[in-house]
């Protein structure tokens, strides 16, 4: 059973999340109707230290023109996952796990309505 009062030993292994997959998912960032561009979110007090992460272009879809559509908005997908947050505290570091919410990509929605009454 887990008891929080406990330390475990760990080996920590350094990996970007989010690394380049673009050999296989291709540039569907880029051909997407609501693109994105990446940017690395980095800190050194977290394992990984560097995250690559979206950032939507637009605030509207692109139609077939390439032209921003205004009956489409472009939002970002978010995911939450867990990264490892070290802190200094008398005199050593401790290790904490912790949940980061990322961009990953971006989407096309319709505009919310809102009726008045």
């Amino acid at each position: 059973m887990y008891q929080p009062s406990k330390a475990i030993k760990m080996k920590l292994t350094e990996f970007t999340y989010g690394s380049d997959n673009t050999e296989k998912f291709g540039d569907v960032h880029s051909r997407s109707i609501s693109p994105w561009n990446y940017t690395i979110n980095h800190d050194p007090n977290r394992i990984p230290s560097e995250i690559r992460e979206a950032k939507c272009l637009y605030m509207r879809c692109l139609d077939a023109r390439g032209e921003q559509d205004n009956q489409l908005n472009s939002v970002p997908i978010k995911q939450e996952i867990l990264v490892i947050k070290r802190h200094w505290k008398q005199c050593k570091y401790s290790y904490k796990l912790q949940r980061q919410v990322l961009i990953v990509g971006c989407s096309c929605v319709r505009p919310r309505v809102q009726t008045s009454t």
